[in-house]
């Protein structure tokens, strides 16, 4: 009977490793199994044994499935760095969520404006997509999310920092150099602002934790909006934050037209029309 079990397992191992079942079904599966066993084996000793060894085995192909499925996701996470395979465990999109609803609140009592998901042009003809760009009296944020977990090794100078989740260790590119294109698309775009009010911003908004100290201008979403106020607030006069407000809306790539008619009935109702773009 065990002999039989052991092969049972390992060609559910073998189908899950092809993706031929997922491993909710798998654990389904297993959770039956083990019920028909404590119910025909009458021997406690007998089930426990049993029981435990499904049980071990079930483990190691979770643990086995996860790092695969870390790998893949972070694999994915900027298709414009193949090499960059860092691991949040969710999609950088509800990180993303979080900084918007963050930033969203806070643009209610202040004179700024919150644009998310915006696509530039850059002078070769390639696009580029910043996460979020907070224009206010306060200057320019232009912010990169990053929704990771594990402990996060940093180097503000270095190419790629590390991060490691489960003892496994992955590389990412360093989101101030990433960031950086993204500042200077929107400084060049907004050249009629000095550039040291345009802010080079990353947020860590997954549960990761810092095992070296934070580069300048990296916070947990916690310390955004803290961070924020910490600036000057008669950087930007209230035109100046209009203007460059609809510069950048006139010149972001639509996403689609129904983002496009939110965006502007909203920058209406808060600044009423906008100047023209130059």
């Amino acid at each position: 009977m065990k002999i039989l079990l052991l092969i049972l397992v390992a060609c559910l191992a073998f189908c899950v490793s092809i993706d031929l079942i997922s491993i909710y079904d798998l654990i389904d599966f297993i959770s039956t199994i083990i019920f028909l066993i404590i119910t025909l084996v009458s021997n406690a000793e007998g089930q426990l044994i049993i029981v435990g060894l499904i049980g071990f085995v079930m483990l190691g192909l979770i643990f086995s499935y996860s790092i695969r499925s870390f790998k893949s996701i972070g694999s994915k996470n900027d298709v414009s760095h193949r090499w960059d395979v860092g691991y949040s465990g969710h999609s950088n999109n509800s990180g993303e969520a979080k900084v918007r609803r963050a930033l969203t609140q806070y643009c209610r009592s202040r004179n700024a404006h919150v644009l998310n998901n915006v696509t530039l042009r850059l002078e070769d003809g390639s696009t580029t997509q910043v996460d979020h760009i907070l224009v206010s009296t306060k200057g320019i944020f232009v912010i990169e999310t990053k929704h990771y977990s594990g402990w996060i090794f940093a180097d503000p100078k270095s190419k790629a920092w590390a991060q490691t989740f489960f003892r496994i260790k992955f590389r990412f590119q360093n989101p101030i150099f990433q960031n950086y294109k993204h500042v200077k698309a929107t400084q060049k775009l907004l050249a009629f602002i000095e550039p040291r009010l345009i802010h080079n911003v990353v947020v860590f908004t997954g549960d990761a934790l810092f095992k070296t100290d934070k580069p300048d201008n990296v916070f947990y979403i916690e310390e955004l909006i803290p961070a924020i106020e910490q600036y000057t607030d008669a950087a930007l006069s209230l035109n100046r934050v209009q203007f460059c407000i609809g510069r950048l809306e006139y010149m972001r790539l639509e996403l689609t037209r129904e983002t496009d008619i939110e965006h502007h009935e909203y920058l209406t109702q808060k600044f009423g029309r906008l100047p023209p773009a130059a």
